[in-house]
């Protein structure tokens, strides 16, 4: 992937972890940790020197975004434009936490002559968060989804964590992250997502694991992502069904002009 020389992976580590016997803590209903017997294993190494604390945040250290090919579809229901306002973590055994935690995410990408739809492996991506003071960039390297249905679709991801003063555009915390997501759906359009994260610090050293919930807000509903920052999304899909002896699932629209708003 063209995101290693950039994170750097030396000295791996190699991180095992099983997600069964979770304690049931007192969050909503909708975010309720996962249960089951999803096992992670994933390579964690340091952050890339410049994107570590005290640097100033510059997006030209970033890896080459949207290298990523291939496909895997996605539930209807998954698809369009969400909206997350505020996450509530577990904080020890009895207490939970929420704060802010402000973002937009885009799911599914296109849509086949059979009506199914698709989401796009387009890693490295970056998913910004605004917390109140700082800027979370979620550099993700790898996801995995590990179960998609019609009533879940739960994903592993991997990338790094870059806490980044809004003033001063300092770097403020650097981390790497593995994090399985578990989603639903939920009334009025809403999704209901828990999240259960292990955190390392920017050396890649194991700190902590996290369990939090929140619920997304549907902005707009779903519309296909003809292209985007360089990377003609329609052409690659379309490619893809004929790659894989699904021709007869090309789509038969003309794709849209220009880069539409993600």
């Amino acid at each position: 992937m063209h995101a290693t020389s950039n994170i750097g992976l030396a000295h791996c580590r190699l991180l095992s972890f099983g997600l069964t016997c979770l304690l049931v803590w007192h969050l909503p209903a909708w975010a309720q940790p996962l249960q089951g017997g999803v096992e992670e294993r994933a390579e964690i190494g340091p952050v890339a020197p410049p994107l570590q604390a005290g640097a100033t945040f510059d997006e030209r250290n970033l890896p080459a975004l949207h290298t990523t090919r291939g496909w895997y579809m996605v539930p209807n229901w998954f698809a369009g434009l969400w909206h997350r306002e505020t996450q509530t973590d577990k904080v020890g055994l009895f207490r939970t936490v929420t704060h802010a935690s402000r973002r937009d995410r885009m799911r599914g990408y296109q849509i086949d002559r059979k009506g199914r739809i698709w989401q796009a492996h387009d890693e490295p991506n970056v998913v910004v968060v605004d917390t109140g003071r700082s800027l979370d960039y979620i550099l993700d390297r790898v996801l995995q989804p590990l179960t998609v249905s019609d009533d879940v679709v739960v994903i592993r991801f991997i990338g790094s964590d870059i806490v980044v003063d809004k003033g001063s555009r300092k770097i403020i915390r650097s981390g790497q992250r593995e994090e399985v997501q578990e989603i639903k759906p939920g009334p009025n359009n809403t999704l209901r997502c828990h999240s259960k994260l292990t955190r390392f610090d920017q050396n890649g050293n194991r700190l902590n694991t996290i369990s939090g919930g929140w619920e997304e807000y549907l902005l707009r509903p779903f519309q296909p992502l003809d292209f985007y920052e360089g990377r003609n999304y329609f052409q690659d899909f379309c490619q893809y069904l004929e790659n894989t002896n699904q021709a007869d699932a090309i789509p038969d629209r003309r794709p849209a002009f220009g880069p539409p708003q993600r």
